[in-house]
Formats: structure tokens, C-alpha cells, sequence
């Protein structure tokens, strides 16, 4: 396979799909432009697809952000993630120390904020027994429950460390996609600093999303990444 090979004959050749949107609807606003910015600046293999194609690239990125694009995004991502038996136990904890909090504060509140709550302590009234009795059940719930099998620590470096990696594949299969090149690093043998399309766009990127993982590792290790494919492919 040559730099110059064209990818659309490729399993990772460009596919249609509709624009990245927030779950509210919002779209991603100023990092779309940076993105979007950065893929512009790289030269086009080809114009197939015109801007929209390049669009599409700069949105399948920002999926990748490390910060979520609204509340909705962050909780629909920390109800996905998956922590380890001594996080989970924390986070289990805590909210059984609410829950019991909350109950027995409800229980010694006095007449008028119980009467702002309108909670029916009349004769034959419930009062507040619903939600009090609802709070013990989720406490106690917490007590017996039992954890499914989960590592001890699952570690949130390792889990962002490989989200950087896979971030950064990503970034060297849209640069493919992109420029119709493979992508490589160069070396200033007088300085040893890296440069080259690749690495910059790698920067630029990471800067666009936030993303505070070092360029020059991650671009080095995604380069090694294709080198070994295209060995195993014998190209």
C-alpha cells in the first residue's frame, strides 16, 4: 500500500452517517470549528463528498472528547462507565448515608415545613410514611445487595490511558481517510524534536478536545500501530 493509495476501497473507507449531536440536540459548537479547523488545514486526497465529508470526520472526533458537551452527555457516559468493587462500594455507601440522612431528617421536621411539604398528619393521614418508608427500603436495599464481579480498582489513568490510545487511532485512520497517506513522524536528528503533518495534526486535535495525553508518545505509538499492519498485511 503506497502514501497515496486511495482509502475508499478499505474496510475504514469513509461511511455515511448522520451529524454527532449531544442527547439535548446541541451541537458541539467551538471545538467543532477547532476540529474542523485542523482537518483543513491538511491537504485532501480527494473532494468526494465535498465539505459535508469533512464535516462528518470533524464530528466523529469530537466524540471522543474527554469533557462531555452538556449534563445530559456526562450522565448518560458515568451510567456506562465501568469503575472498580471499591469505587462501586464507595458509591453505594454514600448514597445509603443519604438516604438515612434524608429519612431521619424527615422525620424531625416540625408541623409548618411538614405542612409546606403537604404531607397529611391528620387523623388517618399517611404523612410522610411513603417516602420514609421508601428511603429505609433503598438503604437497606444497598445493605444486602451484591456487587457483580468488578476488579478491585479498575483504575481511571488506565481507562483514560487507553481512551488517549484509541482516540489517537482514530485520529490516524481520519488522517488516512483525509490525506490519502499513511501516517508517519519525522525526526530532526540535530534536535530529536518530532514534526511533520501527522504529528501536528495529532496536536491539534488534542488541543481542540482537550485532551492533555502527549502528542509526540501518542502519535509514535499509532504510527508503530499501522506499521505493524501493514507488515501483517504485506504492504
Amino acid at each position: 500500500m503506497s502514501e497515496n493509495t486511495k482509502p475508499d476501497s478499505t474496510p475504514w473507507a469513509e461511511q455515511s452517517s448522520p451529524p454527532a449531536k449531544s442527547p439535548d440536540g446541541q451541537e458541539p459548537g467551538a471545538m467543532f470549528r477547532k476540529v474542523l479547523a485542523a482537518l483543513e488545514r491538511l491537504p485532501r486526497a480527494h473532494t468526494w463528498g465535498g465539505s459535508a465529508a469533512v464535516e462528518v470526520r470533524a464530528r466523529g472526533l469530537i466524540k471522543w472528547a474527554p469533557r462531555p458537551q452538556s449534563t445530559a452527555d456526562q450522565q448518560f457516559l458515568l451510567r456506562r462507565e465501568v469503575v472498580g468493587a471499591k469505587a462501586t462500594r464507595r458509591e453505594l455507601d454514600a448514597v445509603k448515608q443519604a438516604a438515612d440522612k434524608l429519612r431521619t431528617a424527615i422525620e424531625e421536621m416540625h408541623a409548618p415545613a411538614r405542612q409546606a411539604l403537604g404531607f397529611d398528619d391528620g387523623p388517618g393521614g399517611a404523612g410522610s410514611y411513603a417516602l420514609e418508608a421508601a428511603l429505609a427500603a433503598l438503604a437497606e436495599r444497598i445493605t444486602q445487595c451484591e456487587l457483580p464481579e468488578l476488579p478491585a480498582n479498575a483504575g481511571r489513568g488506565r481507562k483514560r490511558a487507553e481512551r488517549e490510545a484509541s482516540l489517537t487511532s482514530e485520529i490516524a485512520k481520519v488522517y488516512w481517510r483525509h490525506t490519502g497517506q499513511v501516517p508517519t513522524i519525522r525526526t530532526d536528528y540535530e534536535t530529536g524534536k518530532v514534526y511533520g503533518p501527522f504529528f501536528e495534526f495529532v496536536g491539534d486535535i488534542f488541543a481542540a478536545l482537550g485532551v492533555t495525553a502527549s502528542p509526540e508518545s501518542q502519535a509514535r505509538a499509532a504510527v508503530a500501530e499501522w506499521r505493524k499492519l501493514r507488515r501483517k498485511i504485506g504492504v
